[in-house]
């Protein structure tokens, strides 16, 4: 089985990477086990909201920010992507998707608000959550469903109000909880059964019945992030017709629906460049020659087939999306046994409080790149030479406390592709 780029990881930076390379016109597959990180992702792409990472205020935007990160670290993802890159991958990713599905850019941060009540400053966001940006001004009415254990829109409400945020305009935020028979008697279904269910007419008017009468001042209307399985469209469509103010999402926990929705986007865009995407495959080992990787061998459908490429992309994440594993003896990557930049001693990955504002050494753990996004050893000699190197695998982000880790995925994967295709 023979392509031109097959490409290792199906997350973010992974589609994005096949994507970029596709529609240059080459033959691409994706490798993956799963939906890499976007069961787990918010559906906002963060682009840089902190630096140095230890600020506790943020920056006034990404690209100021960029600006003095790519100064100070050249060896940070965002400085091997480059500016352009960065600004070419932005429009690239928005491109892939329906018109306005996404908004945002480089020259601000905009403030949501999250499910615990505090302020989740990012980049680009779903337009289901567009109208959830507290720089608006308007009073706020957060909706939550009784039985939705992980929502509470009283505590969020009020969790915000008593935190205060300089991005908030907002004239007040309130949090109501309404009763709904097919919500509150499922108590274990998961965020995707209960998406499902809110693409039903019939529900959707009882909860109208419910809100209407809690509006009053509110220009807004805030719900759980589960607002329609494979669209938020048609079902927050339905209830601004009928509440006649905006509705949105607030980012959650996992699993996100968000997320869901978006992964689908861009499959549906891989699919109209004839990519392949071979989920629920795994990749067993790849067979070296001459600083070349020939092939690699992936167990699916319980056989292992040799697949042949002239180009791979790695982007198979970090610690959590198993990109990267932890051994007595330190940190590995299992499929090239490519050098990891880590800390020199086991005992000193974590510091002793978890939120530590200088963060954990682990978190910067990953592989060393060029500019070409190929990997290389300490001294910066290429490793493989027809291997490439994108997202979290990266080494020298830290994107947990920088809040930049979608926006390291989408260029570095756009930039990863692109020269690919470019060969």
């Amino acid at each position: 089985m023979d392509f031109d780029t097959i490409v290792i990881g199906g997350g973010l930076s992974g589609l994005v990477a096949a994507a970029a390379s596709a529609q240059k016109g080459q033959r691409v597959g994706v490798v993956s086990s799963g939906m890499g990180d976007m069961l787990t992702f918010t559906g906002c792409i963060d682009l840089l909201a902190y630096y140095p990472g230890e600020s506790t205020r943020p920056g006034p935007a990404p690209d100021i920010l960029l600006d003095q990160l790519a100064a100070d670290n050249s060896e940070h993802p965002y400085a091997l992507a480059g500016r352009q890159w960065i600004e070419d991958a932005i429009r690239f990713f928005k491109g892939l998707l329906p018109e306005w599905e996404y908004q945002g850019n480089l020259d601000r941060l905009i403030p949501l608000p999250t499910v615990m009540g505090t302020v989740k400053l990012t980049g680009i966001i779903p337009r289901s959550m567009s109208a959830g940006d507290l720089e608006e001004e308007g009073e706020m009415l957060v909706v939550g469903f009784q039985g939705l254990r992980e929502f509470s829109a009283p505590s969020l409400a009020g969790n915000l109000a008593a935190a205060g945020s300089e991005h908030m305009q907002a004239e007040g935020v309130r949090g109501e909880t309404i009763t709904v028979d097919d919500i509150s008697k499922c108590g274990g279904a998961t965020n995707t059964a209960l998406a499902r269910r809110l693409e039903r007419e019939d529900l959707l008017d009882s909860i109208v019945q419910q809100v209407r009468p809690l509006v009053g001042t509110a220009s807004r209307i805030g719900f759980p992030a589960i607002l329609g399985l494979t669209e938020d469209g048609p079902t927050r469509e339905h209830l601004e017709g009928r509440l006649g103010v905006r509705i949105f999402e607030v980012p959650g926990l996992p699993p996100s629906i968000p997320g869901q929705r978006l992964f689908n986007h861009l499959h549906n865009a891989l699919s109209r460049f004839n990519v392949r995407l071979m989920l629920g495959s795994r990749v067993m080992g790849v067979s070296l020659e001459d600083r070349q990787c020939r092939s690699i061998h992936v167990f699916r459908h319980g056989r292992t087939t040799e697949m042949c490429a002239h180009r791979f992309i790695l982007a198979t994440g970090g610690i959590r999306g198993g990109g990267l594993v932890a051994e007595r003896s330190g940190l590995l990557e299992p499929l090239y046994g490519l050098p990891v930049c880590q800390p020199s001693k086991r005992g000193t990955w974590f510091r002793t409080c978890m939120f530590d504002p200088e963060g954990h050494p682990l978190d910067r753990s990953g592989v060393k790149a060029n500019t070409n996004l190929q990997p290389v050893d300490a001294a910066g000699r290429v490793l493989i030479d027809n291997v490439r190197v994108c997202g979290r695998i990266l080494a020298y982000q830290d994107p947990l406390r920088e809040k930049s880790g979608g926006g390291v995925a989408v260029a570095t994967g756009f930039k990863a592709g692109s020269l690919c295709a470019d060969e």
